[in-house]
């Protein structure tokens, strides 16, 4: 049997234009939220760009975004092997990310819609503590 609620739309017209308002206001704030924590990110994985040369790049829209870990910045040649070794330090340390890219070098990060800015704190600090380990340096 299937469900067909179009008869309630129609009939409600005016409680489904409120309901749809709030949804689209809620929804731009909801979308706000998120650009602010992923520029936020990206703005502090930029900065421990500067610190970490094995960081390449930083890239990506929002809150996915993708750290490309290098051997050497000159020649951005990939870092697969430090990049597993970061992916799985992150794992052990309760931080879910993945590798992508034709050499498995770019961490992704793609954080819950949810993440707050202590959480976005709270990841960078383990970040860097996983990338100050010799071996995310030299594996």
């Amino acid at each position: 049997m299937a469900w067909n609620f179009q008869h309630l739309r129609r009939q409600s017209g005016g409680l489904r234009r409120g309901i749809d308002g709030a949804e689209s206001s809620g929804r731009r704030k909801f979308t706000g939220t998120r650009a602010s924590r992923g520029q936020l990110s990206e703005e502090l994985l930029l900065a421990l760009q500067g610190q970490y040369p094995i960081i390449g790049d930083v890239r990506g829209s929002g809150l996915f975004l993708g750290v490309d870990l290098v051997v050497d910045p000159v020649t951005r040649s990939a870092s697969t092997a430090q990049a597993a070794y970061v992916v799985n330090r992150l794992r052990e340390c309760g931080v879910l990310t993945g590798t992508d890219g034709p050499s498995s070098n770019v961490i992704k990060l793609r954080p819950p819609l949810i993440i707050s800015e202590s959480d976005v704190d709270v990841f960078i600090g383990i970040f860097r503590s996983v990338l100050a380990e010799d071996p995310a340096q030299h594996v």
